[in-house]
């Protein structure tokens, strides 16, 4: 096999490969005995046919076109492997030369990771702030607690500010109806910030069986943009009130809970919200390493398919966020008056850097050597597994290769951060 490698601008190489023809033979065998298995021959068991017979019922070529897929298979990786190219994504194939008695030749033009020379990462200072937890931190948190043990009773009086409601709702722009805008039984609690401001006041005072019309300006940062500080008229018809209940926050209070005082109810908390702003801020100093990093290191050609991979996850995570708060996503690109691939260039700036964050930790990884343990990846697996004790599908996905790939380089990059913030100066609090 001979091979010709040949760099392309915007990161990509072109490798111009020959199989000979004593290379090619046992790619034809194949392709021959693949279609003696499709076709049948009197006389012949399936897969057992001469080849000659196979060349004179479909002709050579069929038995060439068919081999050549499976020699580029066979060949391209090989090609990479030999010129230590490291490619991504699948290849475009050229056939340059394909004919009976002769060698096979085919053009693979492919991305290829670009050249990333890493600026020095002993040297990065990073700012550390001491989160701290308050009392008033601690009183929130079980005014919360407090309202998911609340008792709801229907009531029949007006609405006041401690009570929970159920309307149907209308809303108007300009008189027409809001695509999205009408919806029934839906429930408000009265004392608590709603996204729309002013709508919970407008409430306080009505009956069961009132209908009520008013106007109110729409938050600006609204994700809808077409109604974001529009005026927008609301026409609201109150179904039930209810009066809540809520238990008084002491020790019988922690006790349902699992807490025998409050007391040890409220040191639960203080080390629970500690823990959770320890790891906000562990999050913080991670993204301002990596880009200190980034910002020190020089990058080659970034090829298109890494950025559009990146701009396509991005789009998918901003899906997934619309479809959890209710919304439509096609509904949300008509509001904002763009389509998916003008989103995507809105997201190239950020996407950029987040595929250089993937080079550098990927560089680091490779050259520190960091790897992953068959012993650390079995212990990753089982704490993963007891996770989902319950659900063997789940179970099944950790265990398979994909899954055992995933955890493995999930952890790899999790050991390459750790290595990069042993490297850092921690500079502040």
């Amino acid at each position: 096999m001979e091979i010709k490698l040949e760099k392309l601008p915007k990161g990509h190489v072109a490798f111009t490969v020959t199989v000979s023809v004593e290379e090619m033979k046992p790619h034809l065998d194949r392709a021959a005995k693949k279609i003696s298995e499709e076709i049948k021959f009197e006389g012949f068991r399936a897969g057992h046919v001469p080849y000659d017979m196979v060349k004179a019922r479909v002709g050579e070529m069929k038995i060439y076109e068919a081999a050549a897929e499976e020699a580029v298979r066979d060949t391209y990786p090989k090609a990479v492997v030999s010129e230590k190219i490291a490619t991504i994504g699948s290849p475009a194939i050229d056939v340059l030369s394909l004919a009976p008695g002769n060698p096979f030749s085919y053009r693979a033009t492919a991305s290829v990771l670009p050249e990333v020379t890493l600026g020095d990462y002993a040297g990065i200072i990073i700012e550390a702030k001491k989160p701290t937890v308050t009392e008033d931190d601690i009183n929130k948190t079980l005014k919360e607690l407090q309202g998911s043990r609340r008792q709801e009773t229907v009531v029949d009086r007006v609405a006041t500010k401690e009570d929970k409601v159920v309307v149907d709702l209308e809303m108007f722009l300009d008189r027409v109806p809001l695509d999205g805008g009408q919806t029934k039984n839906h429930s408000i609690f009265l004392a608590e910030t709603y996204y729309i401001p002013g709508l919970a006041e407008q409430l306080i005072g009505m009956k069961k069986g009132e209908t009520k019309e008013f106007e109110l300006v729409f938050p600006k940062e609204n994700f809808q943009k077409h109604i974001a500080g529009k005026l927008v008229k609301f026409r609201v018809k109150m179904s039930d009130v209810y009066a809540l209940a809520v238990p008084a926050i002491d020790d019988a209070f922690a006790i349902t809970f699992g807490q025998k005082t409050l007391e040890e109810l409220k040191a639960i908390l203080r080390n629970n919200l500690q823990e959770e702003r320890n790891q906000k801020e562990g999050d913080r100093q991670e993204i301002e390493l990596l880009k200190a990093l980034v910002k020190r290191s020089k990058f080659g050609d970034i090829p298109d398919l890494l950025m559009t991979n990146e701009t396509t996850r991005m789009i998918d995570e901003l899906e997934q966020t619309i479809a959890r708060q209710g919304g439509e996503f096609e509904k949300y690109l008509e509001s904002i008056k763009k389509t998916r691939a003008q989103l995507a260039l809105d997201f190239a700036p950020e996407a950029l850097e987040r595929v250089k964050t993937a080079l550098v930790v990927r560089n680091v990884t490779d050259k520190e050597k960091i790897a992953v343990t068959p012993e650390e990846l079995l212990e990753e697996t089982k704490k993963m597994e007891r996770l989902y004790p319950n659900d063997s599908e789940m179970q099944s996905r950790i265990r398979s290769g994909d899954g055992q790939e995933y955890l493995r380089s999930t952890m790899r990059n999790r050991k390459t951060v750790a290595f990069l913030r042993s490297k850092a100066t921690m500079k502040g609090n």
